[in-house]
């Protein structure tokens, strides 16, 4: 009998995180771009960009945490967490390089990421699991 590498098991064990974040990522540009055109068309007012940036991140660590959790296919709640999570990693490392670290909108933006991925996670597991 033939045993697996360690490093293909934790490549195994990591994928849904993965397949989550590239979901996550992805939602994330198309999102952006499409409130970026609406943006432009509505002629928002001032202040409304904030908010489309809220929104958009929610959207995206939602629909990242639902990937995670039906890629995992059990404890949507803890996958989809920790997607959101992993996005919210990916938005300070953006933060950090483009110079604009606010701890107050990290925080706002952890929580976010983190519920409504975890949101996203559940509705994975209960609806798109293998």
């Amino acid at each position: 009998m033939i045993k697996q590498s360690s490093s293909r098991l934790m490549l195994r064990r990591f994928m849904p995180l993965i397949k989550g974040a590239a979901a996550g990522l992805c939602a994330l540009i198309a999102l952006t771009l499409l409130s970026a055109v609406c943006y432009n068309i509505a002629g928002a007012p001032e202040g409304t960009d904030v908010i489309l940036a809220y929104i958009t991140a929610g959207l995206a660590a939602g629909i990242g945490g639902m990937f995670c959790a039906a890629a995992n296919g059990r404890d949507g709640l803890l996958w989809g967490a920790l997607a959101g999570l992993e996005l919210f990693v990916i938005f300070l490392a953006g933060a950090i390089i483009s110079q604009s670290f606010e701890g107050g909108a990290l925080i706002g933006k952890l929580l976010l990421c983190v519920i409504c991925a975890a949101i996203g996670g559940v509705i994975g597991v209960n609806k798109f699991a293998k």
